[in-house]
C-alpha cells in the first residue's frame, strides 16, 4: 500500500511539472528590438534575449536608445517589442551560422548591415563595448560567405 502511495505521489508532481511548462511555453515572450539606420544608411540591429512582460521589453528598448540617440542625433531609430521575430534573427540571437557580422556582448546581439564596411564596423564595436562597458564582446563572422 506504500508503494502505491508514492507512485500516485510521484504521479501527481509529474502532471504539476507537465501543467507549469505548458503554461510556461504557452506565456507570450517579447523580443526587444531597436534598429538604427545611420546617415549613411548603414542599419545596426540590437536584440535580446526575450521577456516575460511587455514592460521590461520596453524598459530594455529604452537603455539602447538613451545610449544611441545621444551620440547621434542624425540617426533614425524605431523599437519594438515582438512576440515573434524573422528565423533569421533568431539565428544570430542563438549564435547559430549567418550571413551578417553580429557583434556578441553577453546576451545582446548587435547584427552590422554596413555593406563593405561590416566587417570593421562589427570589429570595432567590439572593441568599443569591451573597453567603454568593460564587458568582453566579440566580432562574431560566422558563414559570412553563405
Amino acid at each position: 500500500m506504500k508503494q502505491y502511495r508514492l507512485y500516485l505521489a510521484v504521479a501527481v508532481v509529474i502532471a504539476a511539472f507537465v501543467a507549469a511548462a505548458m503554461v510556461w511555453v504557452d506565456s507570450a515572450r517579447y523580443y526587444p528590438l531597436v534598429s538604427v539606420v545611420l546617415h549613411d544608411q548603414a542599419e545596426l540591429i540590437f536584440i535580446d534575449m526575450p521577456w516575460t512582460d511587455l514592460k521590461s521589453c520596453q524598459q530594455a528598448n529604452q537603455k539602447i536608445i538613451s545610449a544611441i540617440s545621444g551620440n547621434c542625433k542624425q540617426c533614425r531609430i524605431v523599437d519594438s517589442c515582438l512576440e515573434q521575430i524573422e528565423a533569421s534573427l533568431l539565428k544570430e540571437l542563438s549564435g547559430q551560422a549567418t550571413t551578417n557580422y553580429v557583434v556578441h556582448s553577453g546576451s545582446l546581439r548587435i547584427v552590422i548591415k554596413a555593406g563593405a564596411a561590416s566587417n570593421e564596423t562589427c570589429k570595432a564595436m567590439a572593441v568599443q563595448i569591451s573597453h567603454d562597458k568593460k564587458q568582453a564582446a566579440r566580432c562574431v563572422t560566422l558563414n559570412v560567405d553563405a
